[in-house]
């Protein structure tokens, strides 16, 4: 019988390792794959099918930001461009913080904005589809799913939300902008979206401080239309910005950063949805002058890791896909590679966020019947440890996660 508090108690046996007595005690329906290392001494504490092969979920990520680690600079590159007589061309590099509403500060968009030249979004360097290998067909209005693009923006979402008068607010308002239609909906719960396009269905009484995001369905048009909006709400007189197909990029070219990379990994790892995951591994394509596609992104990011791989099935950036396995021993290597790739422990907690007094920081999280977590634990002993924790065939996720935390806090607590 599952039991998350760890109530029913044995006599420890002498000489028994005590985080070997908590398993023991504790009877899963369900299958769990364990390893604490020593980061100091690099000694094994415990381990628990070990090398068993896991569907990972959200700890995918961790792939990702150690790829970024090796590839990026301190700011993510938006797009590469040239200027040519009275026009300026850019080309897109997958960027997921442009415009986006977690990101403040947008350099490359005021740059665009102090131009005063016509402006060309080159597109076709990305063939790839819109959404992951076996993604859930369904989710496709979920935000937890956005599409791929060559060029996100706003983060390829719609924030719709209900102000304390009453009225609505849409960012960015496709339907004023007269690129979709908005119906209201009688007895509907939440916001939909059409499949086929991005006219929404609005349930009638919205509350107010109702809030949620509704993936958009892309194309170079719409993203050149929602550029010219946004740039001509900024105060600039432009003309329309053009989209034109052109792949290739001139041998000479310019580069506009963005947002901090260090902010960037923070909102991979914080966020559920997909964007950030995704749109990273076309980044770490364009920055390397690489062909835009997310098995090149994995690819790439591939050639810097320094351990075994043999147990890794790696398919996308935010861990959609059911088909990213791997083994808890091999998360723990990459965890201990990112360490001591950034070397420095308060750089790494901003990057993992947790709570500093429980000194417990990871990636957490999963798919329907999985709830994984690793990441970096500071005993009360002052020592630190690296830990992954996997479990999948879950029935209650919920109760998983109480027994997960309460394991995590008993290492924290008593090593």
């Amino acid at each position: 019988m599952f039991n998350p508090c760890f109530s029913q108690k044995k006599k420890k046996q002498s000489g028994v390792n005590p985080l070997a007595q908590k398993f023991t005690e504790t009877e899963n329906s369900y299958l769990t794959g364990f390893v604490l290392k020593d980061m100091q001494s690099g000694s094994m504490v415990y381990e628990h099918n070990a090398n068993k092969n896991f569907v990972l979920g959200s700890n995918t990520k961790i792939f990702t930001l150690l790829g970024g680690l090796h590839i990026l600079k301190d700011s993510i590159a938006s797009f590469q461009y040239i200027t040519k007589g009275d026009s300026l061309i850019i080309w897109p590099m997958g960027d997921p913080t442009f415009l986006h509403s977690e990101f403040s500060k947008q350099p490359a968009f005021d740059f665009l904005k102090e131009t005063s030249k016509h402006i060309y979004l080159a597109h076709g360097r990305y063939k790839g589809g819109k959404f992951g290998e076996k993604w859930a067909w369904d989710n496709y209005d979920r935000d937890i799913q956005t599409e791929i693009t060559d060029f996100p923006i706003y983060g390829n979402v719609v924030s719709y939300k209900i102000l304390p008068n009453g009225k609505s607010n849409i960012c960015p308002d496709l339907a004023t902008m007269y690129f979709a239609e908005n119906t209201t909906s009688n007895g509907a719960k939440r916001i939909s979206r059409l499949a086929e396009n991005n006219n929404l269905r609005i349930p009638a009484n919205l509350q107010s401080g109702y809030f949620q995001k509704i993936p958009l369905t892309l194309d170079p048009s719409l993203q050149a239309g929602l550029l010219t909006d946004t740039l001509l709400a900024a105060g600039h007189s432009t003309t329309s910005v053009v989209a034109i197909q052109k792949a290739n990029i001139p041998a000479k070219y310019s580069v506009k950063y963005n947002a901090k990379t260090l902010n960037v990994y923070k909102a991979l790892l914080k966020n559920n949805e997909s964007l950030f995951g995704e749109q990273l591994l076309l980044n770490y394509c364009a920055s390397l002058n690489k062909p835009l596609s997310t098995e090149a992104g994995i690819q790439e990011s591939l050639k810097y890791f320094t351990f075994p791989k043999e147990n890794l099935s790696w398919k996308d950036g935010s861990g959609l896909s059911p088909l990213n396995m791997s083994t808890p021993n091999t998360i723990v290597a990459a965890l201990e590679q990112i360490n001591t790739k950034v070397n420095n422990p308060d750089l790494m907690f901003k990057i993992f966020g947790g709570n500093k007094t429980d000194h417990i920081y990871a990636q957490q999280g999963g798919l329907e019947n999985t709830y994984n977590t690793s990441g970096y634990i500071i005993g009360k002993s002052g020592k630190k440890y690296v830990f992954s924790f996997l479990n999948n065939n879950v029935n209650n996720p919920g109760e998983t996660k109480v027994y997960v935390n309460n394991l995590l806090k008993f290492i924290q607590e008593n090593y």
